[in-house]
């Protein structure tokens, strides 16, 4: 496996900053994307994913190097021709909910998103956009059931503006009310605790 600093110096090549050359930071993204496939691939993180399975739902199973702090962690910038930005194995930025939540759609069912255009998922009307792209579809009812799989995107007008987040289970809140335990990636930090239903729009991953 390479080193965390081959990997980085791979992911800074992938980006307009720092390599003008197209067609080289595709062969510079796919060597780290390659990385983080045969960590994935590993004994070890088979047995981690298994366990999550199992039900040890708190295990980020977002596999490195995508998961490591170190990695990737320059500032982020957007512009064209000067752009930081280092992405997934499905278009998005590693480190955020988007990223994240696609990940455990492969997880699941085994197939990345389909991304037909390139987006800066950074607004959830694109996280959105992608899963209706492929096949996914809104939950007209707020009835998350145990042992199904869903994404939940971040409603405009609640404090989860923006943000994916990934179904673990149903949980009761203090203030009695029905919650969910959910997962994500926030701040390019690991969460997994409770959240408000109500503040997310739901698609179920079949």
């Amino acid at each position: 496996m390479p080193k965390l600093n081959a990997i980085n110096h791979w992911a800074r090549l992938s980006c307009d900053r720092w390599n003008k050359n197209q067609l080289s930071r595709r062969v510079y993204r796919k060597l780290y994307q390659r990385a983080a496939k045969k960590c994935w691939e590993s004994p070890a993180w088979r047995k981690k994913t298994e366990q999550y399975q199992d039900g040890y739902y708190y295990f980020d199973t977002y596999p490195w190097p995508y998961n490591h702090p170190c990695f990737a962690n320059w500032g982020e910038n957007s512009t064209p021709g000067d752009s930081t930005l280092v992405l997934d194995q499905a278009g998005f930025v590693v480190k955020t909910g988007a990223s994240y939540c696609a990940w455990k759609i492969y997880e699941s069912t085994g197939r990345w998103l389909r991304n037909d255009v390139m987006h800066l998922p950074y607004h959830s009307e694109l996280v959105s956009l992608h899963l209706l792209q492929n096949g996914y579809h809104v939950v007209t009812a707020l009835e998350l059931r145990r042992g199904c799989r869903y994404i939940g995107v971040g409603n405009h007008d609640s404090e989860a503006k923006d943000e994916a987040v990934w179904f673990e289970k149903p949980c009761d809140r203090q203030d009695g009310r029905e919650g969910i335990i959910a997962s994500t990636y926030r701040g390019q930090k690991y969460f997994c605790g409770p959240v408000d239903p109500k503040d997310y729009t739901w698609i179920q991953i079949k």
